[in-house]
């Protein structure tokens, strides 16, 4: 989760600066950057099943 953290480390450092509009921004990229990791892991998923299955059936 490296994008995750660094925009966390990000975010940090603009609340501390009282920059708000660009705080709840961070936040929101940081939340649909977990999302896009999210589905990534999950495509990853899938697309090793269809491997799986595509050697299955070759045999």
């Amino acid at each position: 989760m490296g994008l995750y953290k660094e925009i966390m480390e990000v975010a940090e450092i603009v609340r501390k600066d009282d920059n708000l509009d660009l705080y709840k921004k961070l936040l929101d990229l940081s939340s649909q950057a977990l999302d896009l990791q999210e589905e990534i892991s999950r495509l990853r998923e899938d697309n090793g099943e269809l491997k799986k299955k595509k050697i299955f059936l070759k045999k």
